[in-house]
């Protein structure tokens, strides 16, 4: 159980939050109770009681109120069965206003813009420069991109290159996400994959692609699970590419709204543990760790075999 003293200095937080929420619906007080819920989550974390907070957070007053938000509430429901789906990461990329209330858009306007969902517009960014960079160096490129969503990244990959001698290999297993990017991108050559993990893992392919990423399939994978599919995934990769994956931070910005609110779990990892990620896939190719720019992601980048 979770210690009293925790639990009481969660009620406050929740309480306070709900009351001036109530009175006067601002960015800035929500932006302050996703840091005061990331302080409770630690607390809960270090005393083994995140389930108990993920109680207490959904069953106060201030749950309803944060529903109101579509962003919150798409990933409580899970309409797709999990959390953190293509269409919900769309309200940061494509952000479109709903008929909601003062709350809601307060709340909406916080949750899609605050520091952990500039990582997930970073990481598109990112991954959209990073193509364009192997797309420009390599003729007749061929990427994979494991659990694709919509391929978001290929917005920015349309404005930095003219190339489309580039062949996508998309790997997910929601088939409506693969739809979306196939008719979203009808200049690019996706073939959609509609599996999960599973079958890139009994895979007997071999070297072939220049580029493999996963933007946030590894925040969901055991350490198991996921030395493995780097494994895997290093095997099909060319001798000269690269691959890139992503996963949350385990001081990232957003844990405890998401922890709590939005019932978002994930496996948050530090540069330590994706090092150790790549050491138990025995590799025998450079790699290195980095943070994205707002500071919530680590990312763990294999290049070229050593010399």
């Amino acid at each position: 159980m979770m210690p009293a003293p925790e639990a009481a200095d969660l009620s406050e937080v929740l309480d306070r939050s709900f009351y001036e929420l109530v009175k006067r619906p601002a960015f800035d007080l929500v932006e302050s109770l996703i840091v005061s819920l990331g302080n409770c989550y630690d607390q809960a974390v270090s005393e083994n009681g995140l389930a108990e907070f993920r109680v207490q957070c959904q069953k106060h007053s201030l749950h309803r109120l944060v529903l109101e938000c579509p962003f919150t509430r798409r990933a409580f429901e899970k309409p797709r069965g999990y959390a953190g789906d293509a269409v919900m990461l769309d309200y940061i990329y494509r952000p479109t206003m709903e008929s909601l209330s003062d709350t809601g858009k307060q709340i909406f306007s916080a949750t899609t813009s605050v520091s952990s969902a500039q990582s997930i517009a970073w990481r598109r960014d990112h991954l959209g420069t990073e193509i364009a960079k192997t797309v420009e160096n390599q003729a007749h490129t061929k990427i994979l991109s494991v659990a694709s969503g919509h391929l978001r990244e290929l917005d920015v990959v349309r404005e930095l290159t003219a190339r489309r001698d580039i062949s996508i290999d998309a790997l997910d297993q929601d088939a409506d996400s693969l739809n979306e990017a196939v008719n979203s991108y009808p200049d690019f050559d996706i073939q959609p994959i509609n599996k999960s993990i599973t079958h890139l893992l009994r895979s007997r392919s071999r070297a072939t692609y220049d580029l493999i990423y996963s933007a946030g399939l590894f925040d969901y994978l055991s350490v198991k699970v996921g030395s493995a599919l780097l494994k895997k995934l290093l095997e099909l990769l060319k001798p000269d590419g690269r691959l890139i994956v992503g996963n949350y931070a385990t001081d990232n910005f957003g844990r405890g709204y998401m922890e709590g609110m939005m019932d978002w779990s994930l496996i948050y990892r530090d540069e330590t543990d994706m090092t150790n990620l790549i050491r138990n896939a025995q590799t025998c190719r450079e790699y290195r760790t980095y943070r994205d720019a707002p500071g919530n992601v680590v990312y763990l980048e294999v290049s070229q075999r050593w010399s």
